[in-house]
Protein backbone atom coordinates (compact mmCIF):
# COMPACT_ATOMS: atom_id res chain seq x y z
CA UNK A 1 0.00 0.00 0.00
CA UNK A 2 1.28 3.53 -1.02
CA UNK A 3 -0.37 6.51 1.31
CA UNK A 4 0.96 10.02 0.07
CA UNK A 5 0.24 12.86 2.26
CA UNK A 6 -1.30 16.02 0.83
CA UNK A 7 0.80 18.75 -0.37
CA UNK A 8 0.62 21.39 2.34
CA UNK A 9 0.21 25.33 0.61
CA UNK A 10 0.29 28.32 3.04
CA UNK A 11 -0.67 31.55 1.09
CA UNK A 12 0.36 34.87 1.77
CA UNK A 13 -1.85 37.03 -0.31
CA UNK A 14 -4.90 37.21 -1.98
CA UNK A 15 -2.93 36.67 -5.32
CA UNK A 16 -0.91 33.84 -4.32
CA UNK A 17 -4.03 31.76 -2.79
CA UNK A 18 -5.49 32.48 -6.25
CA UNK A 19 -2.52 30.99 -8.15
CA UNK A 20 -2.72 28.18 -5.80
CA UNK A 21 -6.08 27.33 -6.35
CA UNK A 22 -5.75 28.14 -10.35
CA UNK A 23 -2.61 25.29 -10.64
CA UNK A 24 -4.81 23.08 -8.43
CA UNK A 25 -7.80 22.80 -10.88
CA UNK A 26 -5.92 23.21 -13.98
CA UNK A 27 -4.45 19.57 -12.09
CA UNK A 28 -7.83 18.79 -11.07
CA UNK A 29 -6.14 18.41 -7.35
CA UNK A 30 -8.94 17.96 -4.48
CA UNK A 31 -8.39 21.38 -1.89
CA UNK A 32 -8.99 21.23 1.56
CA UNK A 33 -9.10 24.66 3.61
CA UNK A 34 -7.55 24.54 6.84
CA UNK A 35 -7.81 27.49 9.13
CA UNK A 36 -7.12 27.40 12.78
CA UNK A 37 -8.18 23.57 12.75
CA UNK A 38 -10.89 23.53 15.09
CA UNK A 39 -13.51 22.40 13.20
CA UNK A 40 -11.23 19.74 11.22
CA UNK A 41 -13.84 16.94 12.33
CA UNK A 42 -17.08 18.86 11.18
CA UNK A 43 -19.16 17.59 8.20
CA UNK A 44 -18.67 14.59 5.78
CA UNK A 45 -15.30 13.73 5.84
CA UNK A 46 -13.58 14.47 2.08
CA UNK A 47 -13.29 12.14 -0.55
CA UNK A 48 -9.78 13.40 -1.70
CA UNK A 49 -7.36 15.71 -0.16
CA UNK A 50 -4.41 16.43 -2.10
CA UNK A 51 -4.09 19.79 -1.36
CA UNK A 52 -4.28 21.07 2.48
CA UNK A 53 -4.54 24.92 1.70
CA UNK A 54 -3.83 27.00 5.25
CA UNK A 55 -5.06 30.29 5.38
CA UNK A 56 -3.61 31.18 8.55
CA UNK A 57 -1.34 33.16 6.52
CA UNK A 58 -4.11 35.40 5.40
CA UNK A 59 -4.27 37.39 8.51
CA UNK A 60 -4.83 40.57 7.86
CA UNK A 61 -7.44 43.62 8.40
CA UNK A 62 -8.66 44.78 4.90
CA UNK A 63 -10.34 47.86 5.41
CA UNK A 64 -12.02 48.90 8.74
CA UNK A 65 -14.59 51.71 8.58
CA UNK A 66 -15.08 52.72 11.66
CA UNK A 67 -17.77 55.42 11.10
CA UNK A 68 -19.85 53.03 9.25
CA UNK A 69 -19.24 50.22 11.68
CA UNK A 70 -18.02 48.07 8.78
CA UNK A 71 -14.65 45.92 8.71
CA UNK A 72 -12.96 43.70 6.11
CA UNK A 73 -10.54 41.10 6.78
CA UNK A 74 -8.86 38.41 5.46
CA UNK A 75 -10.05 34.78 6.17
CA UNK A 76 -7.17 33.89 8.43
CA UNK A 77 -7.36 36.16 11.07
CA UNK A 78 -8.25 34.63 14.48
CA UNK A 79 -11.27 36.03 16.49
CA UNK A 80 -8.69 37.88 19.01
CA UNK A 81 -6.75 39.52 16.69
CA UNK A 82 -9.32 40.92 15.08
CA UNK A 83 -11.04 42.03 18.76
CA UNK A 84 -7.92 43.37 19.33
CA UNK A 85 -7.88 45.52 16.54
CA UNK A 86 -11.57 46.49 16.78
CA UNK A 87 -11.23 47.50 20.98
CA UNK A 88 -8.84 50.49 20.02
CA UNK A 89 -11.81 51.75 18.09
CA UNK A 90 -13.76 51.10 20.97
CA UNK A 91 -15.74 48.34 18.97
CA UNK A 92 -16.27 44.77 19.14
CA UNK A 93 -17.56 41.94 16.52
CA UNK A 94 -20.42 40.63 17.99
CA UNK A 95 -19.68 36.77 17.94
CA UNK A 96 -18.71 34.55 20.86
CA UNK A 97 -18.07 30.83 19.77
CA UNK A 98 -17.70 28.47 22.62
CA UNK A 99 -13.55 27.77 23.03
CA UNK A 100 -12.73 30.79 21.37
CA UNK A 101 -9.25 31.04 21.37
CA UNK A 102 -7.60 30.14 17.75
CA UNK A 103 -10.71 30.31 16.04
CA UNK A 104 -9.86 32.11 12.49
CA UNK A 105 -12.63 34.14 11.14
CA UNK A 106 -13.03 32.05 7.99
CA UNK A 107 -13.93 29.32 10.06
CA UNK A 108 -16.22 30.53 11.63
CA UNK A 109 -18.21 31.94 9.21
CA UNK A 110 -17.92 28.58 7.34
CA UNK A 111 -19.10 26.64 10.02
CA UNK A 112 -22.09 29.03 11.51
CA UNK A 113 -20.18 29.18 15.12
CA UNK A 114 -21.17 32.71 16.33
CA UNK A 115 -22.28 32.45 19.46
CA UNK A 116 -25.73 33.58 21.01
CA UNK A 117 -25.04 37.16 20.34
CA UNK A 118 -25.88 36.86 17.22
CA UNK A 119 -29.94 36.36 18.92
CA UNK A 120 -29.30 40.39 19.95
CA UNK A 121 -27.09 41.35 16.84
CA UNK A 122 -27.76 39.35 14.25
CA UNK A 123 -24.97 36.67 12.38
CA UNK A 124 -22.33 38.58 10.22
CA UNK A 125 -21.87 38.93 6.92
Amino acid sequence: MVVSAPAVEKPASAEALAETLHEAASQRLGVIPVGGGRASGMGDPALRCDVELHTTRLDRVVEHSQADMVVSVEAGITLEALQEHLARAGQFLPIDPFHSPGHTIGGLLATGWTGPLRLRFGSPR
